[in-house]
């Protein structure tokens, strides 16, 4: 599409050439501040710091009229209906399935490619233009949809799903009922009107990756959201849109790790651990338990304990001293009596 056939799209007014080419939407959280941002791209901007911050080039912003002189191409609304334009956007480029592709009643789809050395058990489904490496076993009820990868002699267990568009690496174990490729949990509240915002983007995980059972990773809500190499993701743990998992990284059980945090590399999350949206944590360091993470930590930290987070020595030292709380209550009413009196 041209930048004028969007604007048109959308409904909005545009600057620049209107026979540009537009080759998508790209995610300003996840551009280096010291490249240019990619031409021919759009990017959503609504602050003015974020022009400072990023050379604009010939890319294409979504913003407010207000901000019209800040980029050269743009595609420009109100202010007020800015979030909504970019609903509409993304909105443009969310996969649709084609079932006109789907006239016979077969798992596996003519257009999708089986490596001869694959085995799919009776039961499993491949849809359209998926592609299925060497030696990757899928187990019945598991479903690969349109134009996902799974990697060379990975093993998908019953029930495990991997979504459009999303990449599973090579030597990756899924189990029972995991799903890749959720959509991410968007919305927006505008004037008693709740929208859905569309999840365009996908999950990519790298090789030797471990996925537990009933474990949710959700698809990126315009790029890709990615687990690194070797990392190994307990049963029923929620990793939300957007996030950048390192390499190496253990989470244990029921942990929860909201929208567009951050793991760096050798992180050890434990069980029924909840992580704050937008939260970096810091290579080789840990987070025992039932712990919660407001707020980035520091690479080579240590462990981590409590709510919120603290390290671990200095969060015994706090549970030791309310054990003493209720023995002290008593004596500190009396002081303060008698400071009032002496007042």
């Amino acid at each position: 599409m041209t930048l004028k056939e969007i604007a048109d799209k959308l409904q909005v007014g545009f600057q620049g050439d209107p026979n540009l080419p537009v080759y998508g939407i790209k995610d300003l959280n996840l551009h280096p501040k010291s490249n240019p941002l990619k031409p021919n791209f759009i990017y959503f901007m609504e602050k003015k710091r974020q022009f400072k911050d990023y050379t604009i080039g010939d890319a294409i912003v979504l913003t407010s009229d207000k901000l019209a002189d800040q980029a050269s191409n743009a595609l420009l609304t109100a202010e007020e209906n800015l979030r909504i334009a970019f609903i509409r956007l993304l909105s443009l480029y969310e996969f649709h399935l084609d079932t006109s592709l789907y006239k016979e009643n077969t798992l596996i789809h003519p257009t999708a490619t089986i490596a001869s050395t694959a085995r799919v058990l009776p039961g499993a489904v491949v849809m359209d233009h998926a592609v299925v490496e060497n030696n990757v076993i899928l187990y019945p009820g598991v479903v690969i949809e349109p134009y996902a990868k799974i990697g060379a002699r990975s093993v998908l267990y019953p029930g495990a799903v991997v979504g459009h568009h999303c990449v599973v690496g090579e030597d990756c174990i899924l189990h029972a009922n995991s799903v890749i490729g959720a959509d991410g949990f968007g919305f927006y509240d505008k004037n008693g009107v709740r929208y859905k915002i569309p999840q365009i983007g996908n999950v990519v995980l790298g090789n030797r990756v471990e996925i537990g059972a009933t474990s949710t990773i959700d698809r990126a809500t315009i790029e890709s959201t990615t687990i690194g190499d070797d990392t190994k993701i307990d049963d029923q743990v929620h990793f939300g849109h957007n996030c950048q998992v390192g390499r190496r990284v253990y989470a244990a059980g029921n942990a929860g790790i909201s929208g567009s945090v951050v793991v760096e590399d050798d992180v050890i999350i434990g069980g029924q651990v909840g992580v704050a949206d937008h939260v970096r944590l810091g290579t080789k360091t840990m987070y025992m338990g039932l712990t919660g993470v407001p707020s980035d930590t520091e690479p080579n930290s240590g462990v981590y304990f409590g709510i919120p987070a603290r390290p671990v020595r200095k969060m015994h030292r706090i549970n030791a001293i309310l054990d003493q709380l209720p023995d002290l209550i008593g004596p500190i009413k009396e002081l303060l009596e008698k400071q009032k009196k002496q007042d």
